[in-house]
């Protein structure tokens, strides 16, 4: 097998760093189900623990830290019934990301499944 170890990868005329726009890769991400109402992790990365901190509202926190808050999130849920269902992620903390699952839009409720993708650097 090769292996490949650099402290600098420059760019073309090697004046500055590279860039590289043609590739991106989630930071952090998980897939969570719901039983009876208790939250658990059937699959993530960059996810040390999960916190229910009441119906709807769950805090993920990562193993590793973004370097600054408003990194990119993407979610996903899937409601316990028919309803239409919205998700309300905060994403302002560099070690946590908190999540609110509504159902018509208006009341918490807990959802059958969450899941989250989170982009940006790390520090």
């Amino acid at each position: 097998m090769s292996e490949i170890r650099a402290t600098t990868i420059s760019d073309l005329t090697g004046t500055g760093p590279a860039t590289l726009t043609g590739q991106s890769a989630a930071k952090a991400w998980a897939g969570i189900t719901y039983s009876a109402g208790t939250p658990s992790v059937a699959q993530s990365l960059n996810v040390s623990s999960i916190t229910d901190n009441g119906t709807g509202f769950i805090v993920v926190n990562h193993s590793s830290n973004f370097n600054a808050g408003n990194y990119g999130v993407g979610t996903a849920g899937s409601p316990s019934t028919n309803n239409d269902a919205a998700v309300n992620a905060d994403r302002r903390n560099v070690d946590f990301l908190s999540a609110q699952f509504y159902e018509n839009a208006t009341s918490a409720t807990d959802p059958n499944y969450f899941g989250f993708s989170a982009d940006g650097d790390l520090a």
